[in-house]
């Protein structure tokens, strides 16, 4: 007979008998092809790149690396670097690199050097030559002519423990040789763009390798070939040693923070603020792709094509129209967001916690993810009424999405909005206790870019300060609706962006590379004012001449329709350069009205400023005490420019405020950063109290594990306490996004 129902009947002696008769064709198979399966489908191969823990069936998809087209790293300064962990012997060895360097005063530019043992760099103090060397003689060989600038140069240097030789080569030709070198010390840790704590290269990298032998000259000169390709992965000609390499990373990820290892030896490594680049003339050049660039004159092998049957492309982007991921297209999809609600009588058809409020409560209705009128929102005192911002009461620490928190802001309905990192930018909302209500994430901007600052606007939406050249504004939901990519000739690096009283938006940040030279815009300060959907309306520069980087960090609009910013201004003196704690305020066309650049012969810098009723503003950052001791400053300072009152504080050992965050009550402020105990010890999370009429340290507090913990970003919460965010390497194998809850003292019970 023909089935029509999924349940036969079947009747005798008045009782009503159930027997199942399923079609065993309509039942769902998991991805393993297993009825009513369970399977997790992934790469199972723990020495592959994209490895799934969780994977209980092997997809076929492992992959020793990957390679989304020709691309390289852009290193600018000691905190931009790759990790490598611990790969090299104490024995026998050939490192190798594509470089290209940009000036950068006083850099070490270490290119692939250890935390201690060994250094192959080429540092600006001894003229940029290419040098090599072990255990405290680290120019033991030395190009006697510099690196070129802005020039792709093959470079490399072998070891040959039997001999105790050391060579140096650029592009392929042998430039200097010692003998009677001793091994290298052992190092724990070996980095591309860094040397022990920092030192690192400032310009582009492009594919690395390690060898555990000593290479040949013809070896070498084999590699040297083909500009940024080694291919050290393939023996030819005079080239035999694909078997001997360590690690190989071509970097052609193109984003992300973890470098493959196209060697298959599964040294992957770990991107520290380094940004993914290609070519200025680079791009798909195929008319079918989704991301065909018409400008593009050098295919990059970077084209994406429509191939799922939910794919779309949607302003040169493949986006993926299954909000759920069932496997339905969103088209067709009745429930988009499996909070079991129609899309048809769902107010946000594509988020699960929002959907209506039939019981007028207060709280809506899919709280709890699914529509249940019984579980949708807090009721801490169980009187059946949502409980209100602030009842909550409690401390807590949780990880949150992504690798990093920059930022924090209070947002409607008792909830938070964090921007940051996952790689690229990230944006998400989040509840009192830190579960998520919604993220947006936007890999499809081009370039490299990060969330440094989010602020609220008079719509309901969102705009963030994305570093890179980028800013981008959402709707209330997190879902973009316009970007700006800022077009000028040298990279802008955007730390804050707020929107006017009158609805414009105010840009700051600095501009990247180095002026020497007489270039007119590089190193500099800025701020920009733009109109909704992203026109420039003007721009301005900041900074003395010659000198390598000056920026604003933080911006609030003054009562005058002027700014006030919080940033760094470095001094030249004979060439040595040295931060000033910065503050100045402009009128409303962004000229100098008045400034404060405070500091001695080191380091100090205004990290963030906030305004009080009175027109006055609290400013925190660092000073220097020494070259090693750090103190977190904080200042306030008069609409007019006087300083009313100044201090610093710290444990004697790289104190840095890095947010500040002003009481509802204006009666103190909270400012976060980073603090250790000893110089090479880790970073911790640290929160101070300052009372805002007399600049004294009402109390501080150290949040963090065993490993790196730096806070970014804070904010009161709507229970008097408050919640930072930043980047933590103590709870998870790789960094992640670590917020800390505290109480109004700074206390997590």
């Amino acid at each position: 007979m023909t089935m029509v129902n999924r349940i036969c009947f079947f009747t005798f002696l008045s009782i009503t008998l159930y027997v199942s008769c399923s079609d065993p064709d309509l039942d769902p198979e998991d991805c393993a092809g297993i009825t009513n399966g369970s399977s997790i489908c992934g790469c199972t191969d723990s020495t592959a790149f994209n490895y799934n823990s969780n994977a209980t069936h092997d997809d076929g998809s492992c992959e020793d690396h990957l390679d989304n087209g020709d691309y390289f790293l852009y290193f600018n300064g000691p905190e931009a670097f790759v990790d490598l962990g611990h790969i090299m012997s104490q024995g026998s060895y050939t490192k190798a690199a594509w470089v290209r360097r940009s000036i950068g005063a006083g850099s070490s530019n270490n290119i692939l050097s250890g935390n201690a043992g060994h250094a192959f760099w080429a540092p600006e103090n001894q003229g940029a030559q290419l040098s090599a060397g072990h255990n405290g003689n680290y120019s033991s060989v030395q190009d006697p002519d510099p690196l070129q600038e802005n020039v792709w140069t093959f470079v490399a240097v072998t070891f040959d423990s039997a001999l105790g030789k050391l060579t140096l080569y650029t592009n392929g030709a042998q430039v200097d040789q010692a003998t009677g070198i001793e091994p290298p010390s052992e190092s724990s840790s070996t980095y591309i763009s860094r040397f022990a704590s920092g030192y690192g290269w400032n310009g582009s990298i492009d594919e690395v390798a390690i060898w555990t032998k000593a290479l040949g000259t013809f070896e070498i000169a084999e590699l040297a070939e083909d500009t940024s390709d080694m291919d050290a992965m393939v023996d030819r000609a005079n080239y035999v040693s694909s078997g001997d390499l360590t690690g190989y990373w071509k970097m052609n990820e193109g984003e992300g923070n973890l470098l493959s290892d196209a060697s298959g030896n599964g040294n992957t490594g770990s991107i520290y603020l380094a940004t993914w680049n290609t070519c200025d003339e680079c791009g798909c050049m195929d008319e079918s792709a989704c991301n065909y660039d018409p400008s593009a004159t050098i295919d990059n092998r970077s084209c994406e094509y429509v191939e799922g049957a939910c794919d779309a492309c949607v302003d040169g982007q493949i986006m993926v129209l299954d909000n759920d991921l069932d496997g339905m297209c969103d088209d067709e999809d009745e429930d988009d967001d499996n909070d079991n609600v129609p899309d048809e009588e769902d107010s946000d058809p594509f988020n699960n916690r929002i959907c209506s409020d039939t019981d007028g409560d207060g709280c809506d209705d899919c709280s709890s993810g699914v529509f249940d009128t019984s579980n949708d929102g807090p009721d801490d005192n169980n009187d059946g009424i949502c409980n209100q911002c602030g009842s909550t009461d409690t401390t807590f620490s949780t990880v949150l999405p992504g690798t990093a928190g920059y930022d924090i802001i209070r947002s409607t309905g008792c909830s938070y909005v964090v921007s940051g990192s996952t790689g690229k930018t990230i944006l998400m909302k989040i509840d009192e206790f830190g579960n998520e209500i919604w993220s947006g994430t936007y890999g499809g901007i081009s370039g490299s870019h990060w969330g440094n600052s989010v602020n609220q606007t008079t719509d309901g939406g969102y705009i963030i300060g994305a570093a890179q050249n980028t800013i981008i504004k959402t709707d209330s939901l997190g879902v973009e609706e316009w970007h700006k990519k800022l077009s000028y000739s040298q990279q802008h690096y955007v730390e804050d962006v707020i929107q006017t009283s009158d609805g414009d938006y105010i840009v700051v940040g600095g501009v990247g590379g180095d002026p020497l030279g007489g270039h007119a815009i590089k190193g500099k300060a800025f701020i920009l004012r733009m109109s909704e959907g992203g026109g420039v309306q003007w721009i301005k520069r900041y900074g003395i001449s010659d000198t390598p980087q000056n920026s604003f960090w933080g911006v609030v609009e003054a009562d005058d329709g002027g700014f006030a910013l919080a940033g760094e201004k470095l001094q030249d003196r004979n060439f040595e350069f040295y931060d000033h704690f910065w503050v100045m305020k402009t009128d409303a066309n962004g000229d100098e009205e008045w400034s404060i650049e405070s500091g001695g012969n080191l380091w100090d810098e205004a990290k963030d400023i906030v305004k009080l009723s009175d027109g006055s503003y609290i400013v925190t950052g660092k000073t220097s005490l020494s070259s090693s001791n750090l103190n977190m400053r904080v200042m306030r300072v008069s609409s007019s420019g006087q300083i009313l009152w100044q201090n610093n504080d710290g444990g004697g050992n790289y104190e840095t405020g890095t947010s500040i965050t002003l009481s509802q009550n204006e009666e103190m402020v909270a400012i976060v950063g980073y603090t250790r105990t000893s110089s090479g010890s880790p970073f911790k999370y640290r929160i101070w109290g300052v009372d805002a009429a007399s600049g004294q340290i009402m109390w501080s507090k150290i949040h963090g594990g065993n490993q790196e913990d730096q806070a970014f970003g804070v904010v009161e919460s709507f229970d008097n306490g408050f919640n930072i965010v930043g980047r933590s390497y103590s709870h998870g194998s790789e960094r992640v996004n670590w917020m800390v809850k505290t109480d109004s003292m700074g206390n997590v019970e």
